[in-house]
């Protein structure tokens, strides 16, 4: 089979494109012809490290979408034929995938491969970061950082389904606009305007109930001064890769 993977470190020039060996499933796997992939940052600052030593290449990717071609001998839930969505620690570029049966979800009709693959890891991690973790409730009000990411756009999403009122923040007025449309109540560009007064303005100075945050560095510490009392941060990632302040909590006087 085909598979994209790379065997040094670098930008897209380094991607190969080439034959791999057709992967075996176990009983408790399935057999999925991929259809899509999704690309996620982690990928791109893998490829730029390179494998680790004494790793011959590597094949990325962690989310996809296609058709199941075969079952494993204990797999009572799958058949083939059936669209799905898999998720994958790596591995996922490629024409074949063998994915233990846990790990796929079906797929809509409604839903194309493309939008299918692009779903499991933004929604599970907005879904962990907010309803397992944060644990909203109606009527609260989430402060949604990054709304050009797809964590970013997942976590309006999630949070406007379970009733809350959403403010996020983006880089343009296209990406406000598109926040706007997926449900954002207050879309901020921060390029233009210091989003810690224009959420107090909009909680009438109490201030977010929670923050999903995943730009880091001044961004994380103004996500914090814009929480409330009893206010909850989850950080879902560093995009800027800002080193955190140890006693950054204490010097915030929390």
């Amino acid at each position: 089979m085909k598979a994209v993977y790379f065997e040094k470190a670098g930008k897209e020039d380094v991607l190969v494109y080439g034959d791999v060996p057709d992967p075996k499933i176990g009983p408790r796997q399935v057999l999925v012809r991929v259809k899509a992939i999704a690309i996620n940052r982690k990928e791109l600052m893998a490829r730029e490290r390179g494998p680790a030593e004494g790793v011959p290449f590597v094949i990325d990717g962690s989310e996809v979408a296609g058709v199941i071609e075969a079952i494993g001998s204990e797999v009572k839930d799958r058949t083939v034929g059936q669209r799905v969505v898999a998720s994958v620690p790596t591995g996922g570029y490629v024409e074949l995938l063998a994915v233990h049966r846990a790990g796929t979800v079906l797929l809509p009709d409604t839903l194309s491969f493309e939008e299918g693959a692009s779903i499991p890891n933004v929604f599970l991690t907005g879904w962990y970061a907010l309803v397992k973790l944060a644990r909203i409730e109606a009527g609260e009000t989430v402060l949604v950082q990054a709304a050009g990411s797809g964590v970013g756009m997942a976590g309006i999403q999630i949070a406007k389904y379970f009733g809350c009122k959403v403010i996020t923040t983006a880089g343009s007025e296209e990406k406000v606009a598109k926040a706007r449309q997926f449900g954002a109540d207050l879309a901020i560009n921060y390029q233009e305007k210091d989003f810690v007064p224009e959420v107090m303005a909009f909680t009438d100075g109490h201030g977010a109930n929670v923050c999903q945050e995943c730009v880091g560095g001044d961004v994380l510490i103004k996500s914090i001064q814009a929480l409330g009392h009893l206010g909850r941060l989850v950080v879902v990632g560093n995009a800027s890769q800002s080193p955190v302040p140890p006693d950054l909590l204490r010097r915030l006087g929390s």
